[in-house]
C-alpha cells in the first residue's frame, strides 16, 4: 500500500511540474523590445554592379551607405512558440550614383537621402522556442539560453525623398521629376506607348518587413539579441527614381518648379532630358535591409 501512495505522489508532482512547464509561456505574456543597429537601400540608385536591387540581392548594395536604423516595440505571446507584436522602426536611408560601380548609373548622377517611419503589426514564430529561466537558478548551458524566430509583418511606411543640389537639399515628390500628374502619353525608347503617371506618387505605403531573429536568454526577464529583416515596399519612389525622363519644354508644358529640370536629369553629357530615355527600373519596388541589435524585457507574473 505504501508504494502505491508513492507512485501515486509521484506520479501527481511529475504531472504538475510537466504542466507547470507547459504553461510557464503564459506567465511571460508581455514584453517589449528595443533595437539599434544599420541598414541598406536597394533601389534605383547608387548600389553594386547589378542592375535594380530586389529580394535579397546583395550584389546589388553599396555597404558605403550604411545608415542607422533604430526600432522599438511590443509582444504579446498567443502560445508557446507564436506571438503577435507591434513594431516602430525609424530609419535614415540614402543614396548617390557618384558611388556606384556601375557606370551607366554614375553618368546618370543622381542622389537622395530620406528618412523612413514605419508602423508595423505581425506575428513571429519561434522555431528554437523560447527559454525560461528558473527565478533562483541560472543554470543551464550557454546554447541552451538560445532561442530563434521567424518576423513577419504588414506595416505602413512613411518615407519623404531630397535631392541635393549645389549644397542645399530639397524635397523631391514636388518637383515630379518624371512628369507625374501630367498623364502625357509618349514613345519610349524601344517605340512604347508610355502615359506619364496621372498623380504624384504617395508618401505613406505599405511594407512587408520579414526576416529572423535570434534572443540569448541572459535572465529570467532579459534577453539580448539580433534581428535580420528584409523590407519590401509597394513603392519603386523611395528614391524619386522610377521610368522615364521627361522633358516639360518638349511637351509644351510648364514645369511645377525651376528645380524640376535640375533634378529631372543630371547628367554631365546633355543639357535638357530627352522624354521617353529610360532613368530608373520600374520593374521592381525598392527594399531596404535592416539589421540590429536588440534587447529584450519580459514582465513576469
Amino acid at each position: 500500500m505504501k508504494r502505491i501512495l508513492i507512485l501515486i505522489i509521484v506520479s501527481v508532482l511529475t504531472g504538475v511540474g510537466t504542466l507547470n512547464a507547459q504553461q510557464a509561456w503564459k506567465n511571460a505574456r508581455h514584453s517589449v523590445v528595443a533595437g539599434v543597429g544599420g541598414n541598406i537601400f536597394m533601389g534605383d540608385l547608387g548600389g553594386g554592379d547589378e542592375n535594380g536591387g530586389h529580394f535579397f540581392n546583395f550584389k546589388d548594395m553599396d555597404p558605403g551607405i550604411l545608415k542607422l536604423s533604430t526600432m522599438f516595440g511590443y509582444r504579446y505571446r498567443l502560445a508557446d512558440r507564436l506571438s503577435g507584436k507591434f513594431s516602430f522602426t525609424f530609419s535614415k536611408v540614402a543614396a548617390d550614383d557618384a558611388n556606384a560601380n556601375n557606370a551607366a548609373r554614375r553618368s546618370r548622377n543622381l542622389n537622395f537621402k530620406s528618412n523612413l517611419m514605419e508602423f508595423g503589426i505581425g506575428a513571429e514564430y519561434y522555431f528554437l522556442r523560447e527559454k525560461e529561466i528558473p527565478r533562483y537558478s541560472g543554470e543551464g548551458s550557454f546554447w541552451k539560453k538560445w532561442s530563434g524566430y521567424i518576423s513577419i509583418e504588414l506595416a505602413m511606411l512613411h518615407f519623404n525623398p531630397m535631392g541635393r543640389y549645389e549644397g542645399q537639399w530639397y524635397e523631391l515628390q514636388p518637383l515630379c521629376t518624371e512628369g507625374q500628374g501630367t498623364g502625357v502619353q509618349f514613345l519610349d525608347k524601344q517605340g512604347n506607348y508610355v502615359v506619364a503617371a496621372n498623380d504624384q506618387y504617395k508618401l505613406t505605403v505599405f511594407s512587408i518587413p520579414v526576416g529572423i531573429g535570434f534572443k540569448y536568454q541572459l535572465t529570467r526577464d532579459i534577453a539580448l539579441g539580433c534581428e535580420f529583416l528584409q523590407h519590401f515596399t509597394t513603392t519603386d519612389y523611395i528614391d524619386d527614381c522610377s521610368s522615364y525622363y521627361f522633358n516639360y519644354k518638349d511637351q509644351g508644358l510648364t514645369p511645377p518648379s525651376d528645380m524640376t529640370e535640375v533634378f529631372a536629369d543630371r547628367r554631365s553629357d546633355v543639357l535638357t532630358a530627352e522624354t521617353g530615355g529610360r532613368r530608373g527600373n520600374s520593374g521592381y519596388n525598392d527594399t531596404y535591409f535592416t539589421a540590429l541589435f536588440t534587447i529584450h524585457y519580459r514582465f513576469l507574473r
